[in-house]
């Protein structure tokens, strides 16, 4: 069972183009008129993302939805959010092994700008007259 070629074949139906850089491992671009910048890597072992696939298996059975439902879904929400100014910070997602060797799923995002603090006369104050 091929997880990984079915989950690349469903992000491929959505619009997304994934490149294969080494063995499970794929540069995403997104859909044409989607805000682009970054081509985050999607980290998909097949060992590693059947393990993740059969731990879903209840929370998905509970949604009423596949296991590769889900991670369809959480593969849209983090490439496809963006900040106010249209830009997207992550760099990877995917599954990988935590530090007691179980799947789990992760994201990584390159550091966000510093927010510019508001000037102080830009706050309202009810005594003052316009």
């Amino acid at each position: 069972m091929d997880v990984a070629a079915d989950l690349i074949a469903r992000l491929r139906r959505l619009g997304y183009t994934l490149s294969e850089q080494a063995p499970g491992v794929y540069e995403v671009t997104l859909p044409t008129g989607r805000p682009t910048g970054r081509r985050p890597r999607l980290v998909l072992p097949e060992d590693v993302l059947t393990e993740y696939v059969s731990a879903l298996q209840s929370d998905a059975d509970e949604v009423g939805l596949t296991p590769l439902d889900l991670i369809e879904t959480h593969i849209q929400e983090e490439l496809d959010t963006v900040d106010l100014e249209g830009r997207n910070y992550t760099t990877a997602l995917g599954v990988r092994r935590d530090h007691r060797g179980r799947p789990e799923w992760f994201v990584t995002q390159a550091p966000r700008p510093p927010q510019p603090k508001p000037a102080s006369d830009l706050r309202w104050n009810p005594d003052r007259p316009s």
